[in-house]
């Protein structure tokens, strides 16, 4: 058998292979090509050892002929020097030579032979990099063919260390390399969410700068999760050392793949010895981190990077991890160590209030004995009677402040009348609780209506407390104010808290024997979103799929609860990553509000919207741009000039015009939005606005504004905090 282009492409990859990496190798070529294919191979390798072997100077000037100088200028960059290559490509230093201003690239073009898959794998990066847009991602910049056909990449030009070098120069903390590793996985979260998986990363894929920020490199070898290209054979292209089993095995790679080899990374960047020789072991909680990550089974893995990142974090603030058995010791440990403290006030605490409880039961116990003395129905009809005087007695008080009659002119708000109302009724209505914790369930919900949370939650669960006994009526109206407050919780961004409320709800409906399907759907609305925001995305699915089962039981309220309802779910379907499901349910979701409200209405126009941004999501920039611009025509017929509504919109549409490079269009948006923000006196609710106009600067503008305003934008986020989560329930 004689060398051709085939087996010198082989040899090409093989000798630049460590001999374990080789050997390996070698076994991959066997079972692709044979024998006689391998024999040659490995009587090529040992000619190239042997340096008197004339065999080994026709193999070399056989390659120098596939491997031919570069050109000193590739389109409007010229080439200074070699900066490394791997199997497929190498990579130099460039600088922009045309004049038009000073910048540093660096240019990947293919080395050895350039075979078909080769030069089909560096289109395809650069079809992948253009995906992408994330700070700890190296950007494609530019991209074209040399007059002979051969594919380039112009990338962003990272001037940093290899991750583990970067470690063995300095002296990073354990704590830091895990933040500068959650910053990687962010970075590989950001690709997965577009459906990219890298399959090649490695210590030497990772950059980091001298600021401390890493780079995610060489995107060589990745693929979409969706492409179905039967003629790939990359699957056979990787770092043996850093390869998955399922890589291994020749086997479909997923996102699981990558979250193995992040695993690996992880272990190697704690043990790797820093600048004094010192390393950083993991402990029993990390080890069991990375033991998830690297499971043999890819369905043992951590579901994402995101909740490999989550882990992480729930580590360096000492909190329980998903990864370590979920056991009420093992919580209850993690929770003493963060509140040392705070556990010993708690304890005495606990045995004055378990003191006060006593006394309290034994009131109750001598207040029972003597109410079973009289008649149960006669009592409960004056109860009842007395309740409703007491309660219609005291809001007509409450709204007669309204009065300018009675108050000297004053007019006060609602807000205003209900903190007063609130005020009066612990001294007021001290020895009728029944009246006192109904009168607190009104005021709770009124509280809500106004977004006046932290108020509404303590009202409400005075009510609650106050709401005793184990009768059906009791349990169903226990059941209702838990309800409300779930909701109070859940729009106050405490999604854990949220959850176990609405779970006890549903308990006490359960035990009341009571169905109130209208109480339910309200509950399960509001369990899938707050499991949705924990990364609970697939019990979020179910509980949303019991909503859709119980619209048929409401009658005239089905069609509004099944279009909020499939609002929801298409948000749960985009945290699932399940992108063509998320748009088919936002589609139905504006089906079902134009039939209740018409196309020109807020809630219909609101959810085609967030369909735009689902198609700016999955890439698809000129659908995004054509949707936005549809909602905005509208809105701008419902809305005044200065809503801040037409700014949401407006962002997203420059968004989409960004990915399309009509930057000019883009900043007339921009510009329009920033201009209503700042007639609103401040910029609170524009900081993606911000962040966007600092990224149109950056590639565009002046590089000065735009660290002013992607740092203005950085600020306002971090005060605003996440403290939203969309409930969308009756």
């Amino acid at each position: 058998m004689q060398p051709d282009a085939r087996v010198l492409a082989a040899l090409d990859e093989l000798l630049r292979l460590d001999e374990a990496a080789r050997v390996d190798a070698l076994q991959r070529w066997r079972a692709a090509e044979g024998e006689d294919f391998t024999a040659l191979l490995q009587r090529l390798l040992q000619a190239d050892a042997d340096a008197d072997d004339p065999l080994a100077a026709a193999v070399d000037a056989a390659m120098h002929r596939f491997d031919p100088a570069p050109p000193p200028q590739i389109g409007a960059y010229r080439l200074l020097r070699e900066l490394g290559a791997g199997g497929m490509g190498t990579v130099f230093l460039a600088e922009r030579a045309d004049g038009a201003y000073a910048q540093q690239v660096a240019i990947k073009l293919l080395r050895g032979f350039p075979t078909r898959d080769g030069m089909q794998r560096l289109r395809q990066e650069r079809q992948i990099l253009a995906t992408l847009d994330h700070a700890c991602i190296a950007r494609l910049l530019d991209g074209g063919e040399t007059a002979a056909g051969q594919p380039w990449l112009a990338l962003e030009y990272v001037d940093g260390a290899p991750l583990l070098r970067w470690v063995a120069l300095g002296t990073p903390t354990a704590a830091q390399r895990l933040q500068l590793f959650e910053q990687v996985l962010a970075a590989v979260q950001h690709a997965h969410q577009r459906l990219v998986v890298h399959r090649d990363l490695k210590p030497a894929n990772i950059l980091v700068r001298a600021d401390g920020q890493p780079k995610l490199l060489d995107f060589g070898i990745a693929k979409l999760v969706d492409d179905a290209d039967s003629r790939d054979t990359s699957t056979r292209v990787m770092t043996p050392a850093w390869a998955s089993p399922e890589q291994h095995a020749g086997k479909p790679v997923t996102t699981a793949s990558d979250v193995y080899t992040l695993g690996l990374l992880l272990r190697e960047l704690l043990l790797a010895p820093d600048a004094h020789g010192a390393a950083t072991p993991a402990d029993a909680e990390l080890r069991g981190v990375i033991a998830r990550a690297t499971a043999a089974d890819p369905a043992q893995r951590y579901a994402s990077a995101a909740a490999f990142a989550e882990d992480l974090l729930r580590w360096r603030q000492g909190r329980p991890l998903r990864a370590s058995a979920d056991t009420r010791l093992y919580r209850l440990r993690k929770f003493l160590r963060r509140h040392r403290l705070g556990a010993a006030l708690g304890l005495a605490a606990l045995v004055l209030a378990a003191l006060f409880v006593w006394r309290l039961d034994a009131e109750r116990r001598r207040a029972l004995a003597a109410e079973d003395q009289a008649s149960s129905a006669l009592r409960e009809a004056r109860r009842e009677s007395a309740r409703a005087v007491a309660v219609n007695g005291f809001l007509v008080s409450l709204f007669r402040l309204a009065d300018p009659n009675n108050n000297r002119g004053e007019r006060p708000d609602a807000r205003t009348l209900l903190d007063r109302g609130a005020a009066r009724i612990d001294s007021e209505l001290a020895g009728q609780p029944e009246v006192r914790a109904a009168l607190q369930a009104t005021l709770a919900e009124a509280l809500r209506g106004l977004s006046e949370y932290e108020r509404a939650e303590p009202l409400i669960e005075a009510s609650i407390a106050a709401t005793a006994g184990a009768t059906p009526d009791l349990l169903r109206l226990r059941a209702e104010r838990t309800a409300l407050l779930a909701s109070i919780r859940s729009r106050a961004g405490k999604r854990a808290e949220a959850l176990e409320s609405a779970d006890r709800a549903l308990a006490l409906l359960d035990a009341a024997g009571e169905e109130n399907a209208t109480l339910r759907v309200e509950l399960e609305n509001t369990r899938a979103m707050a499991l949705k925001w924990l990364d609970r995305t697939d019990e979020a699915a179910a509980a949303l799929e019991r909503v859709l089962a119980l619209l048929p039981r409401l009658g005239a309220q089905q069609q509004e609860q099944r279009a909020y309802a499939l609002d929801n779910l298409a948000h749960v379907r985009e945290a699932q990553g399940r992108w063509d499901d998320a748009q088919r349910s936002a589609a139905d979701a504006i089906a079902a509000f134009v039939a209740l409200r018409g196309e020109r209405h807020p809630e219909p126009q609101a959810v085609a919207a967030y369909a735009a941004s689902l198609r700016l999501m999955r890439g698809d920039a000129a659908g995004a741009r054509a949707g936005y611009e549809q909602v905005l025509a509208v809105q701008r017929q419902l809305f005044g000039a200065d809503d801040r509504r037409l700014t949401n919109t407006e962002t997203g549409l420059a968004r989409s015009l960004l990915r399309l490079d009509q930057a000019a269009a883009a900043r007339l948006l921009l510009d329009t939005a920033l201009a209503r923000c700042e007639r609103a006196g401040n910029h609170e609710r524009c900081p993606l606005t911000l962040q966007l106009a600092g990224e149109w600067e950056t590639r565009h503008g002046d590089a000065t504004r735009a660290i002013v305003q992607l740092r203005e934008a950085v600020a306002l986020r971090e005060a605003d905090g996440d403290v939203s989560a969309r409930v969308r329930a009756a």
